[in-house]
């Protein structure tokens, strides 16, 4: 069987050899047991950090633009339509994320061929909150578009119940996130728990996120910071330029507080930072399901966050609060920094989340949907077939 891949994405070519984010070569990865060829639909870009080599030899890759502004729209539209059709008719079902997974999905109803979109966070949410003023007007467009369409899809993936209500299908619905998290050893829970009981001059607060937008909430982090005494430090890790936040931290008075980490190369790393943390917090905007909240949660950290998307799922409903809500988040550190006992009820939550998103439980789930949605899709080649 063919698979189309059509989503957002970026790869990047070089000498006629492909790289691409870690997270779609997973995807790839996990597609490969399931099909003799997969066609892939993407953007072309630049070599990134956390990209890696794409080594399938059983891959064809076809580019498009970007339609993400007016004039791109005008400029591109009609020849990323009439890539996406050519690959989505030689295909026996259709993998949907994105904007271009939206188009993708359109033709694949139109000729009967299954589709199964991804959806891993809110369009709305995401265009208001982090783009320029044409996103912001056209948020409530795409919104509605995005509704219709997986209102009409044959098969759904969400990542969060938030999703699930917010984007309802006459499909069938599935719940896969795609992150996958190394269970805990009894090593880690030990010195989590030798962490909450020392005494501790310092308290250490974590966030992980892009600084290149307000998406991830990290003026609210800073500003939250503002009322809890100097005991209290925060470490940010994350790419992008975070000056508007250097700015911030001085009007406030906190640059000696606040920490801002850069990037770290490898998944060990991220976790090892993570062990050095007392309290991970994720206020952010908007979400699909994080994976460095999951990650944090892997390593025992007890978890503070807005009620952004999937962050209800997996967060203590005692501990969330509204987004952008700076003094309720004060509060909730210095309520749950207060507590040795309150500390190691909120860590052994995040040990029983993570488990829910181990490896061998992401993998289970996954290989249940694709069986189901490869034998529909047999079944509707063989439908088209017989009326050709």
């Amino acid at each position: 069987m063919i698979i189309a891949t059509v989503h957002d994405a970026a790869f990047h070519e070089e000498n006629g050899i492909y790289y691409c984010h870690s997270i779609d070569y997973n995807l790839l990865t996990d597609l490969m047991k399931y099909f003799e060829q997969v066609n892939i639909v993407v953007r072309r870009g630049v070599k990134k950090p956390g990209y890696v080599k794409v080594d399938f030899s059983n891959i064809n890759v076809y580019f498009v633009d970007a339609i993400t502004t007016p004039s791109k729209f005008m400029g591109g539209a009609f020849n990323t339509y009439k890539v996406i059709r050519n690959v989505v008719l030689k295909s026996d079902l259709v993998y949907c994320r994105g904007i271009n997974g939206i188009i993708a999905q359109y033709i694949a109803k139109k000729k009967g061929i299954t589709d199964l979109v991804y959806l891993g966070g809110c369009i709305y949410d995401s265009m208001k909150h982090n783009g320029s003023f044409y996103k912001k007007i056209m948020a409530k467009i795409a919104f509605k578009t995005y509704q219709t369409s997986i209102k009409k899809s044959s098969n759904v993936i969400y990542v969060s119940r938030y999703l699930e209500d917010k984007y309802p299908t006459d499909g069938k619905a599935f719940t896969w996130s795609g992150v996958k998290i190394n269970p805990s050893t009894n090593e880690i829970i030990n010195n989590r728990n030798k962490r909450i009981l020392n005494d501790k001059k310092e308290i250490t607060i974590g966030l992980i996120g892009y600084v290149n937008n307000d998406i991830k909430g990290v003026d609210t982090a800073i500003i939250a910071l503002r009322d809890l005494d100097k005991r209290y430090k925060l470490k940010i890790l994350g790419a992008g330029n975070h000056d508007r936040y250097d700015r911030l931290t001085q009007e406030l008075n906190l640059t000696d507080r606040v920490t801002f980490c850069g990037v770290l190369t490898g998944g060990g790393q991220v976790l090892s930072w993570l062990d050095g943390i007392d309290i991970y917090i994720q206020p952010s905007l908007t979400e699909g399901l994080p994976k460095a909240t999951l990650e944090a949660m892997s390593r025992g950290c007890p978890v503070i966050a807005s009620r952004a998307g999937g962050l209800s799922d997996i967060v203590s409903s005692e501990y969330l609060h509204e987004a952008k809500d700076a003094d309720k988040l004060s509060k909730l550190l210095r309520q749950i920094s207060s507590s040795e006992e309150e500390m190691l009820k909120l860590s052994k939550h995040s040990f029983k989340v993570a488990e829910q998103y181990s490896q061998y439980s992401m993998k289970k789930a996954f290989d249940s949907i694709m069986i189901e949605v490869t034998d529909q899709a047999k079944r509707a080649k063989e439908t088209n077939n017989k009326t050709e």
